[in-house]
C-alpha cells in the first residue's frame, strides 16, 4: 500500500491552506488559533507576537549584538526596520494632525458599497520574526493599531459630539452677552436673539440626529439633484423679480425668505458642492492625468454655480466654496500642474471681481493699511483689535464687554470671536481655537478611517467647511485677512450656519460608524 495514504486519508498537500482546528481544552492559546478570524487580522497578530518577542530579547539586525546569544537562534529586526529606530522598539504615538499628503494618497481603497474584507493584502516573506507570511509593510503598521484605545471608533464619535455639544453651548451664551445691549436699546428683551437661536440650535440637533442616521452613500447616488436643486435657488436670488423672497440687504442679496424661515443658499451650496465633487472624482479616479477628461468636466458645473454665488454678490462664500471643490479634488489625487494650469485664469478673475466691486477693493485696501481710514473701512478691524486687546489674560468678564456698546458692529455674528476675547481673554481666546483644533483632527482622523474613497472625500470636505470657516473668521478678525463676512461656527449668531455645522458633524458620524476596522 502506498505510503501517502493510510486508512483511505490522503496525506494534505503542504502548499495548500490548512483550517485552523479549535485548541485543546485547557491548552494556551495563540493569537489566531480557536477562533475565526479575517485572514489580514490574523497575520497582523501573529506579525505583532513576533515583533514583541524581538523587543523581550533585545535582538537587532546584526547578529551578535542586544543581549548575549541574540545573533544565534533569536528572531532578528529587519534591516528595514532597525534602520529607523536603531534597534528601539517603533514609535507608537502618531502626529497631531494627519498629513495632507496622507490624505490625499488613497491607494487600494474599495468603491463604496463593496465588502472591505474582500480586499486581501499583498503578502511577503519575512524571516526572524516566527510569524511565516505577514502583511505588506505599510499594512503591517496599520492593521495593529485598531487596538489601540485612540483609535477606537466609539472614542472617536464621543469626542466629536463632546466638543460639538461645549461649542454650541459656549456660542449661546456669547451671543447673549454680544447681542443684549444691542436687543434692549433696539425696545426688545435682551434675550430676543439668545431664544431665536435656542430653537436653530434645536433644529440643528435634529439634523445632527437626521444625519447620523442616514447613510453617507446616499448623498452618492443623489449629488447630482442636490446640486442642481442648489443651482435653482441660486437663480431665483439673482432674479430682478424675485426681490419680495430675496430682499436687498446691506448691499446683496443672500438670504431667501420662504415663510418665517430665512435662509442662505450659498451656504447649503458648499454641502452641496462636497458631495457633487466627491461623487464625480470617484468616477474620474484613472481621469486625472488628462485635463480635458479629468478635470474639466467639474470646471463646466463648478464655475457657472460660482458665478451664481458671486452675482449676489458674496465673495467670501464663492472664495470658500472654490476652496471647497479644490481641497477635495487634491485629496482625490488631482494632477499639481492642474492646479498651477488654473490658479492663473481663477487669479484674474477674482481680480476683475474685485476691481469691479469698488468696496471690496477699499476693504482690501483697508487691510494693506488699516490706520489709513480708520472711521471708515478700517473702523471694524481697529474695534475688533481694541476688544483682543483690552482682554488680558483672564479677559474682562462674562458680559463685562464694553465694544459690544455699539462700537464693533455685527457684534454677534462676524465679529464675535473679538467679544469672546474681550470677556475671556487670552485664555478664554486660546481654547476656543484649541476646541477647533481638536474638531478638526478628528474629522480629519475619521476622514483618513473611512471605509471607501467617497467616504474619505466628503470627510475630508465637510471638516473643510468647519475648519475653513473658523480659522478665516479668526484670521479676519485678528487682521490677517481681509474683512469679509465669515462667521465662527456654531458660535456665530444665525440659522443656516449652525444647521450647516451641525448637520455636517452628523455625516462625519455616520462616516465614522462604519470604519473598516
Amino acid at each position: 500500500m502506498d505510503q501517502r495514504f493510510q486508512g483511505n486519508e490522503r496525506l494534505r498537500d503542504p502548499r495548500r491552506p490548512q483550517r485552523v482546528r479549535p485548541a485543546p481544552r485547557g491548552a494556551a492559546r495563540r493569537p489566531a488559533q480557536g477562533r475565526v478570524l479575517p485572514v489580514a487580522r490574523a497575520r497582523a497578530e501573529r506579525e505583532r507576537a513576533g515583533a514583541d518577542r524581538v523587543r523581550r530579547s533585545g535582538a537587532t539586525d546584526r547578529p551578535g549584538t542586544g543581549r548575549r546569544g541574540a545573533g544565534r537562534g533569536r528572531p532578528r529586526v529587519p534591516a528595514a526596520r532597525a534602520s529607523r529606530s536603531r534597534g528601539r522598539p517603533a514609535r507608537r504615538c502618531r502626529p497631531l494632525l494627519p498629513g495632507l499628503f496622507q490624505l490625499r494618497h488613497v491607494p487600494g481603497l474599495p468603491e463604496a458599497g463593496s465588502d472591505v474584507r474582500a480586499v486581501r493584502p499583498r503578502i511577503v516573506r519575512r524571516r526572524g520574526l516566527g510569524a511565516g507570511d505577514v502583511t505588506d509593510h505599510a499594512i503591517s503598521q496599520e492593521l495593529p493599531r485598531v487596538q489601540e484605545f485612540a483609535g477606537s471608533p466609539a472614542w472617536v464619535r464621543n469626542a466629536l459630539i463632546g466638543i460639538t455639544l461645549i461649542l454650541v453651548v459656549f456660542g449661546l451664551l456669547s451671543v447673549y452677552s454680544a447681542s443684549s445691549f444691542a436687543a434692549q436699546q433696539s425696545g426688545l428683551p435682551g434675550n430676543h436673539v439668545l431664544m431665536s437661536q435656542l430653537a436653530r440650535a434645536a433644529v440643528g440637533l435634529v439634523a445632527l440626529i437626521v444625519a447620523a442616521f442616514i447613510d453617507y452613500r446616499t448623498y452618492r447616488r443623489y449629488a447630482w439633484p442636490i446640486l442642481g436643486a442648489v443651482g435653482v435657488l441660486l437663480v431665483v436670488m439673482i432674479l430682478p423679480f424675485t426681490t419680495d423672497i430675496a430682499p436687498v440687504r446691506n448691499g446683496s442679496r443672500r438670504w431667501l425668505m420662504l415663510g418665517p424661515a430665512t435662509f442662505q443658499p450659498s451656504e447649503l451650496a458648499k454641502v452641496a458642492v462636497v458631495f457633487w465633487t466627491a461623487a464625480l472624482a470617484v468616477r474620474k479616479q484613472r481621469s486625472f492625468g488628462s485635463f480635458l477628461s479629468g478635470v474639466l468636466p467639474f470646471l463646466l458645473v463648478l464655475g457657472p454655480l460660482l458665478v451664481l454665488i458671486a452675482a449676489e454678490p458674496h465673495l467670501s462664500a464663492t472664495l470658500i466654496t472654490a476652496a471647497l471643490a479644490a481641497t477635495v479634488l487634491f485629496a482625490a489625487g488631482m494632477r499639481i500642474r492642474h492646479f498651477l494650469l488654473l490658479a492663473l485664469p481663477i487669479g484674474a478673475g477674482l481680480w476683475w471681481l474685485v476691481r469691479s466691486n469698488s468696496y471690496q477693493l477699499t476693504r482690501i485696501l483697508a487691510f494693506l493699511n488699516p490706520e489709513a481710514d480708520t472711521s471708515g473701512a478700517g473702523y471694524q478691524l481697529q474695534q475688533a483689535q481694541i476688544a483682543i486687546g483690552s482682554g488680558g489674560i483672564l479677559g474682562a468678564g462674562y458680559g463685562e464687554s464694553t465694544q459690544k456698546l455699539h462700537y464693533l458692529p455685527e457684534a454677534q455674528n462676524d465679529f464675535i470671536y473679538p467679544i469672546i476675547a474681550e470677556e475671556w481673554g487670552f485664555v478664554g481666546a486660546v481654547t476656543m481655537l484649541i476646541l477647533f483644533l481638536a474638531w478638526t483632527h478628528l474629522g480629519f482622523r475619521i476622514a483618513k478611517s473611512a471605509p471607501d474613497l467617497y467616504g474619505r472625500l466628503i470627510a475630508i470636505g465637510l471638516t473643510a467647511i468647519v475648519a475653513i470657516g473658523a480659522f478665516g473668521h479668526i484670521g479676519i478678525t485678528m487682521g490677517l485677512l481681509p474683512t469679509t463676512g465669515v462667521s465662527l461656527p456654531f458660535i456665530s449668531s444665525g440659522g443656516t450656519g449652525l444647521v450647516i455645522a451641525l448637520g455636517v458633524t452628523g455625516i462625519l458620524l455616520n462616516v465614522a460608524s462604519r470604519r473598516r476596522c
